[in-house]
């Protein structure tokens, strides 16, 4: 299934299906432009297992040994260490990482520095391996910068003081780059985010017509216009589109029924300035269930 998948996102023919379905509906008068319809978000769970920062580098360097291993087994014997069979043979949550926070201090800056003295050799010898066809290796190089910092003192782990990527580029997994930490309310993931955009009037059936993928971090508002966009070039938008408090605000409600003539409703966000409750309160009409 995972390679049928490939090869329709390859040919752009992902959506043939739903647009061929889509179309029927329309012939039978079940679906409608200029009606009512509602969009929301929801998440998507990468699949990859859950490891945090320190786990992430060992399995990453991991990942990279065996990929040099598989290209060119003779040159990696030269820079082989016998500790590095025991830190990186063994999946990275199966490592015994050290309980106290000095001891995974020391722990993480040895992985950190492993992996410096592995992407040093690939990168300086570069005529004893093409380290360019080696995905791997580049991985391990973005995480590893992500993780660490160098100074005339050596390899050094990051904290919060020394600055840690936001969420839309951490990489949270070497085998899936695009998969990010995602929060919604309460909720928090690793993956996507899916906006499902689907059909509201009283006398018709409730009918997805659009569907949208995004990065988990991605705010919300971020996909209002492209939803749009989307729905003006099947003829399908909508007079009024209900949606959730993060798809709305004052400029993209002015751009809705500016550019596509849409009334985009939705409850507006809450004040949390210091004087909102002595501030007149505001009629807020809920439109979606």
């Amino acid at each position: 299934m995972c390679e049928f998948r490939t090869r329709l996102v390859a040919g752009n023919a992902e959506t043939t299906l739903f647009d061929k379905l889509l179309g029927w509906c329309r012939q039978e008068k079940m679906l409608k432009s200029r009606g009512k319809q509602r969009t929301d978000s929801t998440h998507i769970l990468a699949a990859v297992r859950g490891i945090n920062r320190l786990e992430c580098v060992i399995e990453a360097m991991r990942n990279a040994l065996n990929a040099i291993t598989k290209k060119s087994p003779e040159w990696l014997h030269q820079l082989f260490q016998e500790e590095w069979l025991n830190r990186y043979s063994p999946r990275a949550i199966n490592v015994r990482i050290p309980h106290s926070s000095a001891g995974r201090q020391e722990f993480a800056e040895t992985v950190g520095g492993d992996a410096h003295a592995l992407l040093d050799a690939v990168y300086n010898w570069s005529d004893l391996l093409e380290n360019k066809q080696i995905a791997a290796v580049e991985i391990l190089r973005r995480i590893v910068v992500q993780q660490f910092y160098m100074d005339e003192k050596g390899i050094h782990w990051r904290t919060g003081s020394e600055g840690i990527p936001s969420s839309i580029i951490f990489i949270n997994s070497p085998y899936d780059l695009e998969a990010h930490y995602g929060k919604k309310r309460q909720f928090q993931w690793t993956g996507y985010k899916v906006y499902l955009t689907e059909t509201c009037d009283e006398e018709l059936p409730r009918l997805i017509t659009n569907v949208e993928t995004s990065s988990a971090p991605v705010a919300d508002f971020d996909l209002t216009e492209p939803i749009h966009q989307s729905l003006e070039k099947k003829d399908l938008l909508p007079a009024i589109h209900l949606a959730d408090t993060g798809f709305v605000d004052a400029e993209l409600m002015l751009a809705a029924q500016g550019q596509y003539g849409v009334d985009l409703f939705g409850p507006s966000h809450l004040d949390q300035q210091w004087h909102a409750p002595q501030r007149p309160k505001v009629f807020r009409r809920e439109f979606c269930d």
